[in-house]
């Protein structure tokens, strides 16, 4: 075993965090250089890593399109893995006779069997034996290949990243070592791999790249393309990450998943994030919507650019009318001020969900002191007290430190106007004017500049007079009877949640 190339395995598998003790390993083997180095590197691991509590299964899948060359490897991975005394699991499958009915490719439908095959073995294992994985042998030069047939198909930055370590149970421990490398582990451990005749075969598109196109492009430009790929990819993955982070924030913002398995989107406030997020955005929502309560959309499969823009420009355009259609019988309809995404057969797909009214305490009962019920059932204790000469700018100072869970309002203006005061949350037509703010605007858009989630928006208390708040216990107070530095007299209006 060439040491240098297990230290970058274990550094790989280390720094991912894709397996640790206990795992039950279900290791795909075509016979090739690739899986039977990946089978001998898990194998060193366990030992001398994990000793010996790491479990590997070995799963050959036949997918019968060679006829005896096929056949050839199933008996090259029986006699590997009983050479080296490892568990091996064979599945056969009729590929083409599948992608014909499917009326898909070829490569596509041998993805699918093989992983169907993948995920039957990875359940069948007895519990108790610590989570199951299924590792594959994607290598560096697959991820290479794989991000320059994303460039040329005018991918994404999503694409741009290339192959994942790690995806759901699904790990790729030699994403950092070379073919080169996966070959010389073979010839090492003196095991006379496969080679599968259908790479040499300049018929498939990825097969073009990885024979004719890179090694032109390394050949005439006289520079590494592998490695120019791979820094491409690294920098496409970081910058991916955050983006997916900031739409994820866009989306709690401006998105509620309902009952019936559509999601509602606030059309405003999704587009006041501009078109990179707002797309990111509806790619989310749209693998949230279910039909018979499974996602239509299962792991963001199925979910193109094209799409994403038809919803967009829908929402976009703010139209009344019609719907824009994703696919899968998924359609984007307008109902008021909100959007939904929902199959089209869901009974009224632009119906909002109601939510509950919660109770109006006037400020009567507040002066005494009161418990607020909130529509998610979440109860608060509010009370208020006079306050006056040095007392006064401390209450600011600790309403302050405080986030806003406790509010002082001049006393000489609020006693004039407290019997209009009520404890509520937020009704249609608020209206806010922020402390120090530049003019006022509507509630739904101060929460939404806010980046206050839609789902939290109907269960934040406020102090209102008719249709304007104001103050939002927790995020901010308005500019109403604020108090001066002159100010001796005052009165402290407290929130906290109940301890019932």
């Amino acid at each position: 075993m060439k040491e240098d190339i297990y230290r970058k395995f274990l550094y790989t598998v280390k720094k991912n965090a894709l397996l640790e003790a206990g795992d039950r390993v279900v290791a795909g083997l075509s016979g090739g250089a690739d899986s039977v180095c990946l089978v001998l590197l898990l194998k060193e691991l366990a030992q001398r890593e994990f000793g010996g509590n790491l479990f590997i299964t070995a799963l050959h899948y036949n997918h019968c399109i060679r006829g005896a060359e096929a056949d050839e490897d199933e008996a090259f991975c029986r006699e590997f893995c009983e050479k080296n005394g490892v568990e091996l699991v064979v599945k056969r499958g009729d590929v083409p006779g599948f992608a014909e009915k499917n009326k898909i490719s070829l490569e596509e439908a041998a993805r699918k069997l093989r992983y169907d095959a993948f995920n039957e073995a990875a359940t069948s294992f007895a519990e108790g034996q610590g989570k199951t994985v299924i590792a594959v042998a994607h290598n560096r030069n697959d991820r290479a290949e794989t991000v320059f047939f994303n460039i040329a198909r005018g991918s994404s930055l999503e694409g741009l990243k290339g192959i994942s370590y790690k995806r759901d149970n699904v790990v790729r421990p030699l994403l950092d070592i070379s073919r080169e490398e996966t070959e010389t582990v073979c010839i090492d451990a003196g095991v006379a791999f496969r080679n599968d005749s259908t790479n040499f075969q300049n018929d498939y598109t990825r097969n073009k790249i990885r024979n004719k196109i890179l090694p032109y492009i390394s050949s005439e430009l006289d520079i590494d393309v592998t490695e120019s790929l791979l820094r491409l990819s690294k920098l496409a993955a970081e910058e991916n990450e955050y983006v997916k982070g900031m739409a994820e924030k866009v989306f709690e913002a401006s998105a509620t998943c309902l009952e019936n398995g559509n999601v509602e989107i606030d059309g405003k406030a999704i587009n006041d994030n501009g078109p990179v997020l707002a797309k990111r955005a509806i790619r989310l929502a749209l693998s949230k919507v279910l039909r018979d309560g499974k996602p239509v959309f299962k792991d963001s499969t199925g979910i193109d650019k094209k799409m994403t823009e038809r919803i967009y420009e829908y929402i976009l355009k703010n139209s009344a009318g019609g719907y824009a259609e994703a696919a899968k019988g998924v359609i984007c309809t307008k109902s008021g001020n909100y959007y939904y995404l929902g199959v089209k057969n869901i009974k009224e797909p632009g119906k909002r969900k109601k939510t509950e009214m919660s109770e109006e305490v006037p400020f009567s009962e507040i002066e005494k002191g009161a418990v607020f019920n909130c529509p998610d059932g979440t109860k608060y204790f509010v009370k208020s007290e006079i306050l006056s000469g040095e007392s006064v700018q401390e209450a600011v100072r600790e309403c302050r430190k405080s986030g806003n869970l406790s509010v002082v309002f001049d006393n000489e203006t609020f006693g004039k106007v407290k019997e209009n005061v009520t404890l509520r949350t937020r009704r249609a037509g608020d209206f806010f004017r922020p402390f120090n703010g530049k003019g006022g605007k509507p509630l739904r858009r101060f929460f939404t500049d806010c980046k206050v989630p839609v789902k939290m928006r109907d269960n934040i208390p406020l102090l209102a007079m008719e249709n304007e708040v104001i103050h939002i216990f927790s995020l901010r107070r308005s500019d109403f009877a604020s108090v001066h530095e002159g100010s001796r007299c005052a009165i402290i209006v407290k929130i906290e949640k109940s301890k019932e």
